[in-house]
C-alpha cells in the first residue's frame, strides 16, 4: 500500500536539503507539485483505483528528483549544466537506486521497476518500445502531466531572463514544417528562443489523454503563450499565426 502523504512529507524533507534561496530549486519543487496535481486529475479521469492514482502521484513526485542534485552541482561549479550534458531522468533513477533511497518514499518494492521506467521515459521524444500496457499507461500519464506544467511555465515564466530577444528572431523553416505536420520538434532544431517557443507549443502533438486537452483548452495555454509576445519580424509573425490556427484546431478536435 502506497502512503502518498508520507511520500509527500519525505519529498519535502529532500527538497529542504538544498539551498532554500535558490530560485531554481523552488521552481523545480513547484513544478513537481503541479505535475502531481495534474497527474491526479488525469488518473481520476481514467477511472483508476486509489492505489493506481497514488502510484501515479508517487511517480510524479519523483520524476525530476535528479534536477535538485544538478542545480546544487551547477551552483558549486557554475559550468555544470553547460559543460556536462546530463539526462536528469536517468540521473534521477540512479539517485533512487543508490543506497535504496527509494524506500524513503515507498516501503514495498513491487512497484520499483515501473517507477523507474516511467521516470526514464518522461523526457524522451518517444516512449521506449516493448513495455507492458501498465508501463505504457503510467509513462503516458506522467508525460502528459509534465507537459501540462511545461505549457503553464511557458505562459508564465520562461523567456523572462534579461537579454532575451525572442520577438526579433526567425523561426527555423524545418521546425515550422514539423509543427505544420503535427509533429514534435527535435532539440537540435531549437537554435534560438523563438524556436524553443515553437517546440513548447508543439508539445500538444504528444498529449495522450482527452482530460489533458481539456486542461489546455480551459486554461487557454496555447493562445496565452503566443500572446505574451509582439513579434517584430514579419515572417515570424505570419508563421506564428499559422501555428496558432493549426494548434487551436487540433486542441478543439481532441477535446470533442
Amino acid at each position: 500500500m502506497i502512503s502518498i502523504k508520507e511520500a509527500e512529507e519525505e519529498f519535502l524533507k529532500y527538497r529542504n536539503l538544498f539551498d532554500l534561496e535558490n530560485e531554481n530549486i523552488q521552481r523545480k519543487y513547484n513544478h513537481t507539485k503541479n505535475v502531481e496535481k495534474n497527474t491526479e486529475i488525469i488518473s481520476k479521469s481514467l477511472d483508476l483505483n486509489e492505489e493506481q492514482i497514488n502510484l501515479a502521484k508517487l511517480i510524479s513526485l519523483l520524476h525530476d528528483i535528479g534536477r535538485f542534485e544538478e542545480y546544487k552541482e551547477f551552483k558549486k561549479k557554475r559550468t555544470f549544466l553547460d559543460s556536462k550534458p546530463s539526462n536528469h531522468a536517468e540521473y534521477g533513477v540512479e539517485i533512487l537506486k543508490k543506497n535504496n533511497f527509494i524506500r524513503n518514499f515507498v516501503k514495498e518494492d513491487n512497484y520499483d521497476d515501473l517507477i523507474y521506467t516511467a521516470i526514464r521515459n518522461h523526457n524522451k521524444k518517444e516512449i521506449e518500445e516493448n513495455l507492458t500496457e501498465e508501463e505504457k499507461l503510467f509513462c503516458k500519464i506522467l508525460r502528459d502531466a509534465d507537459k501540462l506544467d511545461i505549457l503553464h511555465l511557458s505562459e508564465t515564466t520562461y523567456w523572462k531572463e534579461p537579454g532575451i530577444n525572442i520577438e526579433n528572431e526567425l523561426i527555423n523553416e524545418e521546425a515550422f514544417k514539423l509543427f505544420m505536420k503535427k509533429e514534435v520538434i527535435d532539440n537540435k532544431l531549437v537554435t534560438n528562443q523563438v524556436n524553443k517557443l515553437v517546440s513548447k507549443l508543439a508539445l500538444i502533438f504528444d498529449i495522450q489523454f482527452k482530460q489533458s486537452f481539456i486542461i489546455i483548452k480551459e486554461n487557454d495555454y496555447f493562445n496565452k503563450i503566443i500572446d505574451r509576445f509582439d513579434f517584430k519580424n514579419i515572417d515570424t509573425k505570419l508563421k506564428i499565426e499559422k501555428i496558432r490556427k493549426l494548434g487551436n484546431e487540433y486542441i478543439n478536435t481532441e477535446v470533442r
